[in-house]
């Protein structure tokens, strides 16, 4: 039996800008969204995940939702296989929102709380170089002299999708 990974705004998110509303990836992006929207309400938490360079180490993330996860369903993960990089104080440090897909959510499922990640991401997340990579969701801190093409590429991809 298959192994189903964390669920993010990546891939399908850029599926549907690429090919538009296809089946699997619609239902991927709705059931994150809704498991957005739902935490948010809970607990207040704005929780928005891809994959992310950030501005410390391990330097890169991959950051979800589990879909039969028991307890936290929401992941941050490394390819670093460092112990220090599993531990509870270190994935609450590290969860990050992701500019790209506060726009990809807002373009694509346009929502109230699709358009409140992006307009977060406008406020906090905007630099005079573009978006940075990562909006850290326990100090509400953007990454800090730090941007990456991948992150810009995509929120100009999204906005061009519009045309």
């Amino acid at each position: 039996h298959a192994q189903f990974g964390p669920v993010a705004a990546e891939p399908a998110l850029l599926e549907l800008i690429d090919f538009g509303e296809r089946p699997q990836a619609a239902y991927l992006a709705d059931v994150l969204l809704a498991a957005q929207i739902e935490e948010f309400e809970r607990s207040g938490r704005l929780l928005f995940p891809s994959e992310s360079p950030i501005d410390r180490s391990p330097w890169f993330t991959y950051q979800g939702f589990r879909l039969a996860a028991e307890g936290n369903p929401w992941t941050v993960q490394t390819t670093n296989t460092d112990t220090a990089y599993t531990t509870d104080d270190f994935v609450e440090r590290t969860r990050a929102g992701s500019p790209k897909a506060a726009y990809l959510w807002a373009i694509l499922r346009p929502h109230p709380h699709s358009f409140l990640l992006r307009d977060l991401t406008r406020t906090i997340g905007r630099t005079s170089y573009g978006f940075v990579s990562a909006i850290y969701s326990q100090s509400g801190r953007p990454t800090e002299n730090y941007a990456d093409i991948n992150t810009n590429g995509i929120i100009l991809q999204a906005i061009a999708s519009l045309a």
